[in-house]
């Protein structure tokens, strides 16, 4: 028989301990909080389970410094006692959250409180249960617990807890740890993946607070997310291959507009399935085949899988990185929870290509093609005769002049913006003042949609900050949208005047393609669009320079379809002209009064459509010559 000088369970060095805490929290104070937050949902979901109504409240408190910002969290869940304490703070590898496979959640890691403690340099746990105050502090990896003491009114009025709970106190004094502005701390953890489903929960309600050093608070919000606008594309119950136990519950949503993936936001995207276990988001993924496709751009939604809970509670298989990143996709389980997913997204995609190519393919014969592009020299030579050598393009850098005047005398300009979801974004808003607007008047600005939120509700509009060559006042109201997809009108109104824009919130920014070479001038093509806001027919988009036909307008629908079909026919030829007709004459009436180049008296609007009218007498059977064959006019 075997004899042994040492028999004993291995050590945890500090630094394996130190490193695996960098890795984890990556410097990253977002990264503390996401594990902190997860941690107080799980403890409220175990109450929740057991039929205990909760508050759902957590604090999430910040005191920022230039060295050594304090960072603390308060629930009002079940509260930590001694003996939890020295497992979960003072022990290493422990399921932190003390949870059963019914209850599920993130404290099968056995990290993420401790590594928020040790990679930002301080921590502390102050916890009431069940009438007795308990504390615990680690710094430097040395791990301390006070005796428990019997709660006291005074203590709970410092603490703030009134039955049992939890306050978390960490502290950046590691020099290279920085804490984000409150707006981008505020959005990290609004779209941080593993949160999402907190954040969007009823039953929850995150605060942000900011405070000086002097405990008074600076900003406090509270934390939201709404899943984009979609409708459902997918949703069934399916068995994985090779488990027999195991399922996936797969629900996959098409986005009204495409989403921020990966290389836009990181693990902000919201292009991706949140791959959840029974309790806890796990990871964001396409599956690594449909990473970065542009046809799989508009997918969201979630893939539930609770055997994920059994295997590593049970079975204890490592599918998950311990640096808590995401399912480990190497794993077996994970390769093939992958390939069940990947087929449905397949699906998808081969859905989306088809029609994404159906909406681009050119539809119109060569012959066609070649009379459009005809036309547009023409076009920009009208646009020169009336608007002179510069033909309406503006300066160098392609913007429009500040110094464009209102058509109506109070007027969004322009009528039409796409902000990015959750970034604060300004409107503009011009008026003639005193001329149609009296000095000092308030104008009141809402929106029509509780997603998005004005943040200038009253604008003064005062004589001494306009244009004191012609009164022109601009004025910029922010605007915040908080789900992609929405769309919603924006009013200003004061005594009796009113102006409205549409304002679309999207996930990421567009960026417009260049002017194509070697064309020039105010006009560079047309483009039928399926997307376009179908109240307005035809319009000019001055950032492209293209003449936008909107086919779902009702009046261009009865001739066209979606993308241009039918256009050859001579009728539609003749329609076709007729919107062209609309957009130049308005684009260069438009002009013309912002630009001062055409006098008026009276207002701008009823000068405007004077001008509108006259050009369209003076250019109307020319433009109907470029682009309507000769064997369909008399």
């Amino acid at each position: 028989m075997d004899t042994f000088a040492v028999d004993r369970k291995l050590h945890i060095e500090h630094r394996v301990a130190e490193q695996q805490a960098r890795a984890t929290i990556k410097k990253n104070p977002v990264l503390a909080l996401v594990e902190l937050i997860t941690n107080s949902d799980d403890s409220y979901r175990r109450l929740e389970n057991s039929g205990i109504k909760t508050s759902g409240s957590i604090i999430v408190e910040l005191v920022r410094k230039h060295q050594g910002s304090t960072i603390r969290i308060t629930d009002y869940a079940e509260g930590f006692e001694d003996t939890l304490m020295d497992e979960r703070v003072g022990g290493y590898g422990g399921d932190t959250s003390g949870f059963t496979e019914q209850d599920a959640g993130r404290g099968y890691w056995g990290r993420g409180l401790k590594e928020a403690m040790i990679a930002m340099g301080f921590g502390s746990v102050e916890s009431i249960k069940d009438n007795f105050f308990y504390k615990c502090t680690l710094e430097n990896l040395d791990y301390k617990r006070s005796h428990p003491v019997k709660i006291t009114k005074q203590l709970r009025d410092v603490l703030g807890v009134k039955n049992n709970g939890t306050l978390i106190t960490i502290k950046a004094n590691n020099a290279d740890i920085r804490i984000p502005q409150f707006e981008t701390l505020k959005q990290s953890l609004e779209y941080y993946y593993s949160l999402r489903d907190i954040v969007s929960n009823p039953s929850r309600e995150i605060i942000l607070i900011e405070k000086d050093q002097h405990n008074k608070i600076k900003r406090q919000e509270k934390l939201s997310y709404l899943f984009p606008k979609g409708e459902l594309f997918y949703k069934n119950i399916i068995q994985i291959q090779g488990y027999k136990d195991a399922k996936i519950n797969l629900e996959i949503y098409r986005a009204t507009e495409p989403l921020s993936g990966y290389d836009d936001e990181g693990p902000l995207r919201e292009n991706g399935l949140l791959l959840c276990s029974k309790g806890a988001i796990l990871d964001i993924t396409l599956t690594r085949k449909f990473e970065g496709n542009g046809y799989a751009s508009r997918i969201f939604g979630h893939a539930t899988c609770d055997y994920i809970d059994h295997l590593l509670r049970i079975e204890k298989e490592p599918i998950v990185h311990s640096n808590r990143s995401g399912l480990d996709w190497t794993h077996p389980f994970c390769k093939a929870i992958e390939s069940t997913i990947s087929k449905e997204v397949s699906r998808f995609v081969q859905e989306e290509e088809k029609k994404v190519k159906a909406e681009a393919k050119e539809l119109e014969n060569e012959k066609t093609r070649k009379r459009y592009e005809a036309s547009l020299p023409e076009l920009n030579k009208i646009a020169k005769e009336e608007l002179g050598s510069s033909g309406g393009m503006g300066d160098e850098s392609g913007d429009i002049r500040l110094a464009q005047l209102p058509p109506n005398g109070f007027d969004f300009m322009p009528d039409y913006a796409q902000i990015v979801v959750d970034k604060e974004s300004t409107l503009t808003l011009k008026a003639l003042v005193p001329k149609i607007i009296s000095s000092g008047s308030v104008a009141k600005v809402t929106s029509d949609v509780k997603e998005i939120i004005i943040k200038d509700e009253k604008i003064t509009l005062d004589e001494k900050d306009s244009d004191l060559e012609n009164g022109l006042l601009v004025k910029h109201i922010r605007v915040i949208g908080k789900q992609v997809g929405v769309e919603g009108i924006i009013s200003a109104e004061i005594k009796g005047v009113k102006t409205e824009m549409l304002v679309k919130v999207i996930s990421k920014k567009i960026i417009l393609p260049p002017t194509p070479k070697g064309k020039s001038g105010l006009f560079n093509g047309f483009e039928w669009s399926s997307t376009a806001e179908p109240n307005q027919r035809v319009k000019y988009d001055r950032a492209s320079g293209k003449i936008i036909i909107a086919t779902r307008a009702p009046s261009v629908a009865i001739y066209f379809g979606l993308n241009g079909e039918g256009q050859d026919e001579g009728h539609c030829q003749v329609m076709l002209a007729e919107l062209t007709v609309e957009a130049v004459c308005r684009e260069i009436a438009r002009q013309k009064i912002e630009s001062g180049s055409e006098p008026y008296l009276g207002e701008a609007s009823e000068a405007m459509n004077v001008i509108h009218n006259r050009l369209i007498n003076k250019y109307a059977e020319k433009i109907h010559h470029f682009l309507v064959e000769k064997k369909f006019r008399n």
